[in-house]
């Protein structure tokens, strides 16, 4: 049986059913070049929303200025012992040592922190206050 004396439906299923072959010459989606940012990132577009300033901005941070930031966020709040914070950053991974007054607010500041540019991860080590002093 030739393809001119199938039925529509039966050409429809049989092209259903057979593998899928790759597309090539024009029709062939873009691939990004090997070596490229858009390869070492797999990107499929999801970065590119953020312009090339905005992306070296969250994700190469010199490490002082990502803990002048926690810091400034964290002064003056009231869930924190001031007294009692340390902050360490290397390489964009936050190490967060010190009291809170509420056991809650561990949670809560580890996962602001997080939200920091140029923050990579967040070692919190921050414990409540001992509610006996």
């Amino acid at each position: 049986m030739t393809e001119r004396d199938m039925a529509p439906d039966e050409r429809l299923r049989r092209d259903q059913d057979a593998p899928d072959e790759p597309v090539t010459g024009a029709d062939a989606p873009s691939q990004p070049e090997a070596g490229s940012e858009a390869e070492a990132f797999g990107d499929t577009g999801a970065l590119a929303d953020f312009g090339e300033e905005e992306l070296l901005y969250r994700t190469v941070r010199p490490d002082e200025q990502i803990r002048s930031e926690i810091v400034w966020l964290l002064s003056g709040n009231e869930l924190v012992d001031g007294k009692q914070l340390e902050v360490d950053v290397r390489d964009g991974v936050v190490s967060l040592r010190g009291t809170v007054v509420h056991p809650e607010a561990v949670r809560v500041i580890g996962e602001r922190v997080a939200l920091i540019a140029g923050v990579r991860s967040v070692d919190n080590h921050l414990r409540p206050r001992n509610p006996s002093r």
